[in-house]
């Protein structure tokens, strides 16, 4: 082999090398990840009322939880189903995998918005241990319904914090947890609501140390609400005199 070549390929692998490092280091995307599309419903977008799927686990599914309060801020333009089941796991051979369980009756709804707020139960040491397995199956709901005729929009949310736990579910692992959250919600495209941080330091709101109370249901609804619709809940809706979505300027 002359010089030149000799050089050509050493300088070749040299790249090569500080590019597997930049990979390796997370500095550097191996695809392009789609475009992240966060903007605010657009009501007049849609002809009749707006189908919102709130698709979760017991946080989601409990009596009195966010679903409630949100389908009164929301108001009448929009239809709002709740999808929870209690020990909901995104594995998908959890304890109640909710691939299997409730996602076929969510894609039968054929929603037009869906938010999704799972991963509580999958902090279980028996389900974490699988750390891939989650991700991949997470990516695989996502995906089922992105591919729906309807083409919702989808919201993804990191879970509440533990205090510090209950059930197998703990706060640390919900912590580690949330990177895995992110890297699934950027390869997706999908925007992501951070409901672990506003409770961070306030174990009085979760009485059973997972659960909120009626007044955390109702500060995760305003969360999600002001995702959805690109503004926050004008008044107090405690007192009941928060208009819906619609009537609000």
């Amino acid at each position: 082999m002359n010089t030149k070549r000799m050089q050509w390929v050493s300088a070749r692998r040299h790249v090569f090398q500080i590019w597997s490092w930049l990979v390796g280091m997370g500095l550097v995307a191996t695809s392009c990840a789609p475009a992240i599309d966060d903007t605010p419903i657009d009501s007049a977008a849609y002809r009749g009322k707006i189908r919102l799927a709130c698709v979760g686990d017991s946080i989601t599914g409990s009596p009195g939880c966010w679903p409630n309060p949100i389908a009164k801020m929301l108001g009448p333009r929009w239809e709002v189903r709740n999808f929870g089941l209690g020990g909901g796991t995104l594995l998908s051979f959890g304890d109640y995998p909710y691939l299997s369980l409730k996602l076929p009756d969510v894609l039968a709804y054929a929603p037009d918005v869906v938010v999704v707020l799972l991963g509580t139960n999958d902090s279980k040491p028996r389900h974490w241990y699988y750390q891939k397995e989650v991700a991949r199956d997470y990516r695989q709901l996502l995906a089922a319904l992105k591919g729906l005729e309807s083409s919702p929009r989808i919201w993804i949310c990191l879970p509440p914090p533990a205090f510090p736990g209950q059930w197998g579910i703990d706060d640390q692992r919900l912590r580690e947890m949330q990177p895995l959250i992110r890297r699934v919600a950027r390869k997706m495209g999908i925007p992501l609501i951070d409901l672990y941080t506003p409770f961070v330091g306030r174990p009085e709101r979760f009485p059973d140390q997972i659960h909120p109370d009626e007044k955390a249901s109702q500060e995760i609804a305003r969360h999600i609400y002001s995702a959805l619709v690109g503004k926050a809940v004008p008044h107090d809706f405690a007192t009941g005199t928060t208009p819906p979505a619609d009537d609000q300027d």
